[in-house]
């Protein structure tokens, strides 16, 4: 099943990753251009947690609320779920001999203007139960199973605060714009249709500022 992230979401991630990687010191993410189209390792990532949550209709993030920089070697995702992202179609999980052992991984494939696939997710303890290597890089040999040898993302449960989140079924068509149930026009309510359809058409811009 395809997902669509909303665009204020994507904004947000993308604000996120330029922030992390400014703050570590690496050059300026490719990816960010424009809205939602695909490119560094770093926005994708934080786009395939925001994705997570968003299919788990868990608490949104933004920048006051996602995680600070120090809590990072906690779960990317509520208590016990970690995050991996890949860009290609038939993409593996990758998992390593590092990662931690408690944690569930779960694989999130990360289209384009905020598209998104959960092909399923795999607990470590039993990756380390059915061990094997593969050095896809040089001296640093991962488990890669394929898509088909995860479990249903269905099936995973996501603890947070006390509360526990499974991905739901959505009982009608979701706004692109603000991630709420509605019933759409060309894909957005009411609200989000004004300020990303009619708006940019009409005077030439999205909102936020930036120019399309």
């Amino acid at each position: 099943m395809t997902y669509q992230l909303p665009k204020s979401q994507i904004r947000e991630a993308e604000l996120i990753a330029n922030e992390i990687t400014g703050a570590r010191g690496s050059s300026t993410p490719k990816w960010g251009q424009k809205l939602g189209q695909s490119g560094s390792d770093r926005q994708d990532g934080v786009i395939a947690e925001f994705a997570i949550r968003s299919a788990f209709r868990m608490p949104t993030w933004d920048r006051s609320t996602y995680p600070p920089f120090e809590d990072r070697n906690k779960a990317d995702v509520g208590d016990n779920c970690d995050v991996r992202q890949t860009n290609h179609p038939r993409g593996r999980l990758l998992l390593h001999r590092e990662d931690a052992k408690e944690r569930d991984y779960a694989l999130v494939v990360v289209g384009v203007k905020g598209q998104f696939r959960l092909p399923g997710w795999l607990p470590m303890k039993i990756a380390v139960d059915h061990w094997y290597g593969v050095e896809l890089q040089k001296g640093r040999p991962c488990m890669a199973v394929d898509q088909e040898h995860l479990y249903p993302i269905e099936d995973l449960v996501i603890t947070e605060k006390g509360k526990s989140y499974q991905v739901g079924t959505r009982k009608g068509p979701v706004c692109m714009g603000c991630g709420r149930d509605a019933a759409p026009i060309d894909g957005y309510c009411g609200t989000c249709w004004f300020e990303y359809v009619y708006r940019p058409k009409k005077f030439g811009h999205v909102p936020g500022g930036a120019n399309k």
